[in-house]
C-alpha cells in the first residue's frame, strides 16, 4: 500500500463513518475514552490563552471523562466537548472535524488508528444548495434571453 491510498476519498469516508460509528457506540455503552488529535484542526471556543495553547504539541491526546464525556457529542462531521484547560481551569468548548482524530482508545487499548489526510468537506446539505442556486440561475438567465428585448445579451455559440 502506498501513502496515496490514505488520501483517497473513499478511504477518507471509510475513516470518517468507522470514526462516527465508533464514538456513537461509546456513547451508548456510557464508555469513556481517549482521543489523540491533530491540534491544528482543533477549534476552541473561546480561544484558549497563547500560554495554554503555546503548550499543546502537534499531536495532542484528550481524555474523554467526566464532565467532558458527559458534555461530548458527535454529528456527521465533528465530535465535540467541553473540557477546562491550565492551572485555571479555563473552559472551552473543543472542536473538530472526525477524520483529525488520529486515534481513539479505550484505556490503554487503540480501537481506532486513523492514517486518512483530513480535508474540508462540503457535507452533501451544503452541495445540495449550490447545485438549485445553479439550476435557479439557468431557469432566470433562460427566461432573460426568451425577451425579444434581451436578444442583445445572448453571446454568439458559433465564432
Amino acid at each position: 500500500m502506498t501513502p496515496t491510498f490514505f488520501q483517497t476519498p473513499a478511504y477518507a469516508e471509510l475513516m470518517h463513518t468507522h470514526l462516527k460509528d465508533m464514538i456513537s457506540y461509546l456513547f451508548t455503552q456510557d464508555q469513556e475514552f481517549a482521543i489523540a488529535c491533530t491540534i491544528d484542526d482543533v477549534l476552541f471556543s473561546p480561544e484558549l490563552p497563547s500560554h495554554i495553547q503555546e503548550s499543546f504539541q502537534d499531536i495532542v491526546l484528550f481524555v474523554i471523562s467526566n464532565y467532558s464525556f458527559e458534555s461530548a457529542g458527535v454529528d456527521d462531521e465533528y465530535f465535540s466537548f467541553e473540557a477546562g484547560f491550565g492551572e485555571e481551569s479555563f473552559g472551552a468548548k473543543v472542536s473538530m472535524p472526525l477524520l483529525a482524530i488520529k486515534q481513539l482508545m479505550l484505556g490503554e487499548h487503540p480501537l481506532i488508528v486513523n492514517p486518512a489526510h483530513w480535508e474540508q468537506r462540503k457535507s452533501k446539505e451544503e452541495a445540495k444548495p449550490k447545485e438549485k442556486n445553479m439550476q435557479e440561475a439557468e431557469n432566470s438567465m433562460k427566461a432573460l434571453l426568451n425577451n425579444p428585448q434581451n436578444q442583445k445579451f445572448r453571446r454568439k455559440l458559433k465564432k
